[in-house]
């Protein structure tokens, strides 16, 4: 936690419902506060964080965005950046969001002067990646329209138009439906994930699907690119072992996630794909909260 004073959207905590529920405070910070007013009293609404350099953090309110905080006497540098990059509360400005380059020179020349939150750096990352992704599906759709195949070559076989879900992991829930491309065998997943590859370098794919078609996976994998993959399954000593040495494709079920749910958290996938998602609509179930705890830079299913 960051205690800045008594104020809401003063102060900040790590806590996944700080991040979530737009009222600017926590448990944890209401319990820090109700601690601080029985030692200090009344004085307490009186004390302000004497902030001595700049600082930049994430407000969670209806909207999310980077706020800068200033030392009290700020530096010329400092001032210049504000003029130039925000607004006069002193939020990030929204047009730089639709300019990647921008949005990485407001926060890059600071990077060893301000004190960065880490929700910030997490956030920047977020926005220059949807930005990117929308400016490839520009691109892609310009060259749908003069007739072309942008993503042919990609996987062995011919791609044709599909839709469905694509997310970045680190904001929590589902995304927007957006148009991608995957194979007319309903297996959309093999061509996102060498998409992803190709364009942003991933190494390691966890996919959660029905024990019933893993090897069907595997299957289409071999079929579809010449990227590695390794079914896992076997007695616990056996899985293990797998989820020590993974490759790039590593099948999993929605029938081991309980049993081995450090195991997948320690391949530290860059790509999540659940098939047949609808398994864990019902977020009461013990496997779909498990499912929603797991991490990765990107999800699809």
């Amino acid at each position: 936690m960051a205690m800045r004073g008594p104020s809401v959207f003063e102060n900040f905590c790590s806590c996944a419902d700080f991040a979530v529920n737009t009222l600017g405070t926590c448990k944890h910070i209401e319990a820090l506060l109700l601690r601080l007013r029985r030692r200090f009293g009344r004085s307490f609404d009186s004390h302000r964080y004497q902030r001595t350099r700049a600082s930049l953090s994430l407000h969670y309110g209806d909207t999310v965005n980077v706020r800068l905080r200033l030392p009290s006497e700020p530096s010329a540098d400092l001032r210049k950046i504000v003029s130039e990059y925000f607004d006069s509360n002193a939020f990030l400005e929204r047009t730089i969001f639709g300019d990647s380059s921008k949005l990485s020179r407001s926060c890059g020349p600071w990077t060893r002067r301000p004190l960065f939150y880490s929700d910030v750096l997490d956030f920047v990352d977020r926005e220059n990646e949807l930005t990117s992704g929308l400016e490839d599906e520009r691109r892609y759709l310009a060259q749908l329209k003069k007739g072309k195949r942008p993503l042919e070559g990609l996987l062995k076989v011919p791609l044709f138009p599909t839709k469905f879900a694509e997310r970045s992991s680190l904001p929590v829930g589902a995304g927007n439906p957006r148009r991608r491309y995957g194979s007319w065998q309903d297996n959309p997943g093999i061509a996102g994930a060498e998409l992803l590859r190709r364009r942003r370098g991933i190494e390691r794919v966890l996919v959660v699907a029905p024990a019933s078609v893993k090897y069907q996976w595997k299957t289409e994998i071999e079929k579809f690119c010449n990227l590695p993959a390794q079914v896992i399954d076997g007695l616990m000593p056996h899985r293990k072992k797998l989820y020590a040495s993974p490759t790039f494709f590593n099948l999993t079920s929605y029938e081991l996630v309980l049993k081995d749910i450090e195991d997948m958290h320690n391949i530290r996938p860059d790509l999540i794909i659940l098939d047949e998602a609808q398994r864990i609509r019902n977020w009461a179930t013990a496997t779909a909260r498990i499912i929603k705890q797991m991490k990765s830079r990107y999800a699809l299913y």
